[in-house]
């Protein structure tokens, strides 16, 4: 399978694509991204890094590269903090619905013939749009459109049944385990209250936080087809499925 990730420099993209480096499925991860990747990230043949700015416009030389992949994640995100509604909702909506409105026009499709999108929301996410928090309602609104994107494709497919898929992920509180990712991605006090909260967290709301690698391993699991044609997951749901995977794979 050939992969298509954003987000790569950040936390939960950082894990996926070592998840990725490491899985034999998966032949190639194109990676689009403005930055170059850290130097924690090992060399592999299977990462083509194209680098890219506009993550609303998608020009046709681009799309040309990315004929033939089959999964797209989308981990590429910001925090709603010191940003205002139009600047968060342009990054956190619209440049996650222009990416799958430009691969589905383009036909960008898979070995199999679809193409999966998966897409890091978060919990507390509320596709009704009434949540009192900015980052509730324009992620939930993220969800809506484009899982209605789906709906509305009128895409060429080989069958009846649809060959686009979006994932919807909703993870609770995760921490990057690698430890060079740790230090350039989070403060020191940070790293200090994790160290502190982490056996609580486990202990206590272990439903509210997840294994950073555990996370990484749904969403591949998810642009692979292994969580159905299309959903949306809260954390628990995750943890469950991950755990019913963990308890198959033992057992075989």
């Amino acid at each position: 399978m050939k992969l298509i990730l954003t987000g790569a420099t950040g936390a939960a993209g950082l894990e996926i694509l070592r998840t990725a480096i490491a899985d034999p499925a998966v032949s190639q991860i194109t990676v689009l991204s403005r930055r170059a990747l850290p130097s924690s990230i090992p060399p592999s043949n299977k990462v083509v890094h194209i680098p890219h700015t506009d993550f609303a416009s998608y020009p046709p030389e681009l799309l040309a590269r990315l004929a033939g992949h089959g999964a797209c994640i989308w981990a590429l995100g910001v925090s709603q903090r010191g940003m205002d509604e139009e600047a968060y909702t342009y990054i956190t909506h619209d440049y996650p619905l222009a990416a799958l409105q430009a691969l589905d026009e383009a036909g960008v499709r898979g070995a199999d013939g679809q193409l999966r999108f998966v897409y890091f929301s978060g919990a507390g996410a509320d596709a009704e749009g009434k949540s009192r928090f900015l980052f509730g309602r324009v992620k939930g609104l993220a969800e809506k459109d484009l899982s209605a994107y789906v709906s509305s494709s009128t895409s060429p497919s080989p069958s009846s049944q649809t060959s686009l898929h979006v994932f919807n992920l909703r993870p609770g509180y995760f921490f990057p385990s690698n430890l060079e990712d740790a230090a350039a991605l989070r403060s020191r006090g940070a790293r200090a209250l994790h160290i502190i909260m982490r056996p609580f967290l486990r202990a206590v709301m272990p439903s509210i936080a997840t294994d950073i690698g555990d996370l990484a391993r749904f969403a591949m699991e998810a642009a692979k087809g292994q969580a159905g044609a299309g959903a949306t997951f809260t954390n628990k749901q995750m943890k469950e499925l991950l755990e019913k995977w963990k308890n198959s794979e033992s057992q075989s």
